[in-house]
């Protein structure tokens, strides 16, 4: 995935204020795709975030959550910032449905790979 753009992220809302919660045949929204992309800055998290909270406890039809996405990115600076931004937006409603506690957030492992790569081996 590439970089989003901020201006266009922005004007993109603004013309069209539910693009965000827009999700694609997939069941993915912005901020899925955001949490796939590399380079993506934190101003792009925070403007859909605030757009459409909800869309960060959304799975899309892979049963995945953004911060799945998130997770999985090659891209540690976007992985840092989007799982940042993903618990900075909801932390209590995020665990709830995750079912994450304090102890799995510490837990370094939770930056593996993406669990189709690890079937591969």
């Amino acid at each position: 995935a590439g970089t989003p753009s901020e201006s266009i992220v922005s004007l993109l809302i603004e013309s069209f204020p539910e693009s965000p919660r827009a999700g694609d045949a997939n069941n993915q929204f912005p901020i899925h795709l955001a949490c796939q992309a590399t380079q993506v800055s934190g101003n792009i998290f925070a403007i859909l975030l605030s757009s459409f909270p909800e869309g960060a406890c959304e799975r899309d039809i892979h049963g995945n959550y953004p911060c799945d996405y998130a997770t999985w990115n090659e891209d540690t600076p976007t992985k840092v910032i989007a799982l940042s931004a993903l618990v900075q937006n909801d932390a209590t409603e995020m665990r709830r449905s995750l079912q994450v506690d304090d102890k799995l957030l510490s837990n370094p492992k939770i930056f593996d790979e993406h669990p189709s790569a690890r079937t591969q081996k």
